[in-house]
């Protein structure tokens, strides 16, 4: 199973090694921060039952870019195809380059290739120029089912005939 912390840690590390001159920074820090910053959000958005052990989750994942000086179109766009390519891998499974990140199981320690979906990008702020990048981690993950107490299949029933009576 894959837990949320693992995942936010994944992403990160992809935006550190992706844009290694950069301050990575999380939801809630908004003062005091070194230019050039980034700053990661996630949250799930949504989580189904699949299977009986199998659930369905998705996590909306927010990218916003800082640049330490004058900020243009050009620059902007630049970063997002820059980070578009670093949300490809290969998958080693298929040897197919696709919209994914490698993410460690904590189960079995092995590697998940988590969808990237929904890859978008806009401008927020006052302003609206401040660029932010959004797409979806969508993914199966594996829920222990913990079976009921198991069906009376059969009873013993003791009983006693008593003499003379119908």
């Amino acid at each position: 199973m894959i837990n949320e912390i693992r995942l936010k840690k994944t992403v990160n590390d992809i935006l550190r090694e992706t844009f290694p001159t950069a301050h990575i920074y999380g939801q809630g820090d908004n003062e005091g921060f070194e230019y050039p910053a980034i700053f990661s959000e996630m949250a799930m958005t949504n989580q189904n039952d699949a299977t009986i052990n199998i659930v369905e989750k998705n996590y909306k994942i927010g990218i916003q870019y800082v640049p330490s000086g004058d900020r243009s179109e050009e620059d902007d766009l630049t970063f997002y195809q820059t980070l578009r390519d670093a949300l490809c891998c290969i998958d080693d499974r298929n040897r197919k380059r696709k919209m994914c990140i490698k993410v460690l199981d904590d189960d079995d320690n092995s590697d998940r290739y988590i969808k990237v979906r929904d890859l978008a990008y806009g401008y927020v702020g006052e302003a609206q120029d401040q660029m932010i990048i959004t797409f979806t981690l969508y993914f199966h993950d594996f829920k222990e089912y913990a079976a009921p107490e198991p069906l009376i299949t059969d009873v013993d029933v003791d009983v006693e005939l008593k003499a003379g009576g119908k």
